[in-house]
Order: structure tokens, then sequence, then C-alpha cells
């Protein structure tokens, strides 16, 4: 690759947000397909969209894109699976033979799902979607840093069994980048070997445009440069990317590490780092070893914060339990109050009743004698 790259990096984030929207894309067959769109605003341009093989027009959406490099080597480009998709998912890649997945997402991130379980949890289980059945052959290992493998085979009545390889990427946050361009080099790397030539490889995060295309336009980005050289503009290189996948590299975190990537790898084909090089790449350390602490500042204090809330929530049961407490012994203090003074009323009625019936009697007894002597003086 002869040739530099020249870039003035503080102008990167200022330049790459004042990018205008691209005119003109097209995008009606998406339009039919709500359901089957995550995002609404990110379009599934209708030149490049991946038509699904060996289904009627009214079926034949998914939302994914052909994203072709110089070499005329594809990658699809595609949304992470949703539950109404998950079928057409794994027919695209039966379909299309594709040798290798790359998820660059987890199924969780902070709470909120990014894409469902599509494929098998345990070695040897197996899940099904409409025909496909996903059987999940061996267990996961580590290939790069925060990379691992799994193999994966996929099978339908009557027809071969299809192997493919999952890659899943992990630690690289939605929006954001690596701090490092080791893993992203090294896999694409190895997604250009013989062993991955049966098919285009599929790439994946949830919305399917940000780290998805990032990874990508890594691959076309570099070969891009490698094509035009010292007039290489590499926002003009994004446009393109974002013609073939709509919205294409979403922030400047990914932006910067496209850069750096694109840069490494041109150090590793012997071209030496020049100044604006090592400049850009000590800027995206600095830059995203920042944002790192901000983050987990941020992570602290949301921590601190929930924790004093579940303590204030703690002391609030505490408290209702005390308040309970309390009200419970004064309800049995007037309990007892209530008996005692029950049993005091009881008490004086009865002495009262005694009373008055030794009384009658007594006034019995002397009417009786009254009457005796009346009639013995008869």
């Amino acid at each position: 690759m002869d040739c530099k790259l020249d870039l003035d990096c503080k102008l990167v984030m200022k330049t790459f947000f004042g990018m205008p929207p691209l005119k003109g894309l097209v995008a009606e067959t998406m339009k039919r397909h709500d359901d089957k769109c995550r995002y609404s605003d990110i379009l599934c341009i209708d030149k490049t969209r991946v038509v699904l093989k060996d289904r009627p027009k009214v079926t034949d959406f998914i939302h994914a894109n052909w994203m072709t490099m110089p070499d005329k080597f594809k990658y699809i480009s595609a949304q992470g699976p949703m539950d109404e998709t998950t079928e057409d998912f794994w027919h695209m890649i039966f379909t299309e033979k594709v040798p290798a997945i790359v998820m660059i997402c987890d199924f969780f991130e902070d709470n909120y799902q990014k894409c469902p379980q599509y494929i098998p949890e345990d070695t040897a289980q197996t899940i099904q979607f409409g025909p496909y059945k996903i059987t999940r052959t061996d267990t996961p290992s580590l290939v790069f840093e925060d990379v691992t493998q799994q193999t994966l085979e996929v099978s339908v009545p009557d027809k071969p069994t299809h192997v493919a390889t999952h890659f899943h990427y992990r630690n690289w946050r939605d929006h954001s980048a690596p701090m490092t361009s080791g893993s992203t080099l090294k896999l694409l790397k190895m997604l250009r070997e013989p062993k991955f030539k049966c098919g285009p490889p599929v790439i994946h995060c949830s919305a399917g445009i940000g780290r998805t295309a990032t990874f990508i336009g890594v691959d076309y980005g570099g070969q891009r440069i490698g094509q035009l050289g010292e007039k290489t503009d590499m926002f003009e290189i994004v446009n393109e990317m974002r013609r073939m996948r709509h919205k294409a590299v979403q922030s400047h975190h990914q932006f910067m590490f496209m850069l750096v990537c694109i840069s490494d790898q041109m150090v590793m084909e012997g071209v030496p780092r020049n100044a604006d090089m090592q400049d850009l790449l000590d800027f995206y350390k600095s830059y995203m070893t920042h944002q790192a602490e901000k983050r987990k500042e941020k992570a602290g204090k949301e921590k601190a914060k929930k924790e004093k809330a579940e303590k204030a929530k703690s002391a609030e049961k505490d408290d209702m339990k005390t308040a309970r407490d309390v009200d419970v012994v004064a309800d049995k203090e007037e309990l007892k109050e209530k008996s005692t003074q029950n049993s005091t009323e009881s008490n004086s009625n009865s002495n009262t009743q005694t009373y008055t019936t030794s009384t009658t009697t007594t006034t019995t007894t002397t009417q009786t004698q009254d009457t005796t002597t009346t009639q013995e003086n008869q």
C-alpha cells in the first residue's frame, strides 16, 4: 500500500458530525415489511438489499445489504435477528452458503435486548426456526482477544447440512469502538482464508450499521486508500459505504477506530508511520481512555445512587415494620385494656345482681313472716 494517511485528527469529529445525509436513496421494499425492521429510520436500500432466494416476492425481504469491496469481495451487512426474522436470517445463511457469521454485540446490553438467542446455548443442543435446525457441535473457544468462535450445523429436510462458523466479538460497546485494532485486523484476515471462500460472511450487530459497518469499513477503506493514495478523502469513503448500507459508521468513535485500524494495517504492510498517523493513534488512545474513565465514573455514580436508593428503600421497609410492630403492640395493649375493663364490668354486674337477688330474698322472707303472723292473729 504505497500511500500515507494525512488527516488532521483534531478536525475529525467536527467534520464527521457535519457530514450531510445522503439524498436519493430508494428503500421502497422495506415499507411493506415494517414488522421486519428493527428501526424505521434505518433504510434497507433497494439497490443493494439481500433478496432472499427461493422465496416469492412478498416474503423475500430481510434487512440486510450487500457491501462490495474494491477487490469484489462481498460482505452481507445485516441487522441482528428479531423474533419475527430469525427464520429469515437462517434462510439467508443456508441459501447464500454463508461460511462465517460475525456477531458484534451481545444478546443483552445494559439490560436491553439487542437480538434474541438465535444460536444454541449449549454444546450438542439443537434449536429450530421454521424448517431450519441449528446445532452447536463444539464449545466456544477464544481465537483473539474478545473474539470466540464455535461451529454450527444448519440442517433442513432433504438437503445437505450446511456448516457455519459463528464468531462472537464481545466488549465492543454500542456507538463506540475497541481501544486497539488487533482483533479486528486478525478477524478480517481470517475471513479471507480459503475455508471461508464458499460464500459471503454475514456481519451483524443490532442495527447493522455502526459496529457492523465500521468492521467492514476497515477492509473497504484500506483498499480504497490503496487505490487513491494521497488523494484519499476518508469522509467520501464513508459516503461510498453509506450508498451500500444506510448510515454506515454511526459515530465519530467508530470513524476514528476505522482510521486507526487502517493506519495499523498500513504499518504492518511496510508503510512507515508518519507524524500524522502517530498523532492520530495517540489522539485516539487518549480520547478513548478518557471516555472509558468517564463511563467508569458514571457507572460508579449510578451504582452509588442505586445503593443509596436501595438503602433508603430498606430503611423505609424497616420503618414500616417498626411502625407495624408498634401498632401491633398498641393493639395488644388496647385489647388487654378492653379485656380488663370488660372483666371488671362483668364482676361489677355480677355483684349488683347478687345484691339485688339477696334483697329480693329478704323482702320475700319478711313478707312471708308478716302473712303468717296475720293468719295466726285471725
